[in-house]
């Protein structure tokens, strides 16, 4: 059995470090996916940003205002004659819908990477059991009288410098309707743009089609319609 005094404590940081990854390395990729299990219904649906609703123009026009507001947005244009409403909504970060969208589909099926990365977890999580538990159980009064010398030892410590102030970073996302007339019904095309905000200024603006908002948008509505 090796001891833990006969194996340098840097090299251990390697495999702790490795074994970390492993264990670790594949719950963070799906997290927005794990959070948000609402949307796993719109993983199968086709890219749409027009639907069709059995109501007059009227009608929809209120559902889209109300559906809007619901989510916290903020009302800038709505015109029921002209069948326009456009909205801003405020975000922290990316919409849940959007950082969703970007996190990949995890497989069901292990693949044989994850299997040869499992074992040689579990091996090595195994031999760092034996290495502690050995270094552990011997010649601990020699490691008590080092911790008692380096503890009389003046220690000096410089100030951490002072960090910057990270930037404000936020998004806004314009969301424009346009209702149309159709014979007995109304549709709606939704149009999404993400301003980024970076302190208090707008320094970017990008159109993104996404179709969870999309389809949270259509739902929401027809829960008002309802």
């Amino acid at each position: 059995m090796i001891s833990l005094r006969s194996f340098p404590t840097r090299a251990l940081a390697i495999p702790v470090a490795a074994l970390m990854l492993i264990m670790t390395g594949c719950g963070g990729s799906g997290s927005a996916r794990k959070a948000h299990p609402e949307f796993s219904k719109y993983d199968n649906e086709p890219y749409a940003d027009t639907f069709s609703f059995a109501a007059s123009p009227e009608r929809t026009h209120r559902a889209v205002v109300e559906a809007l507001q619901r989510r916290g947005a903020v009302i800038s244009v709505s015109d029921s004659r002209s069948g326009l409403v456009t909205a801003n909504l405020h975000s922290d970060g990316l919409l849940p819908e959007e950082e969703y969208d970007q996190q990949p589909v995890e497989s069901e099926e292990p693949s044989a990477g994850s299997v040869l990365a499992a074992i040689f977890g579990v091996i090595l999580f195994i031999l760092l059991l034996g290495w502690l538990s050995d270094g552990c159980s011997t010649d601990s009064s020699s490691d008590s009288e080092r911790t008692r010398t380096r503890e009389r030892e003046p220690q000096y410590e410089p100030p951490p410098p002072p960090e910057p102030a990270p930037p404000v970073s936020a998004a806004n996302y314009v969301v424009s309707c346009t209702l149309t007339p159709e014979a007995d019904s109304t549709s709606v095309r939704f149009a999404v743009v993400r301003q980024t905000i970076m302190n208090g200024t707008v320094t970017g603006s990008t159109p993104i089609q996404n179709k969870y908002v999309n389809y949270w948008l259509r739902d929401a509505i027809l829960a008002q319609l309802r």
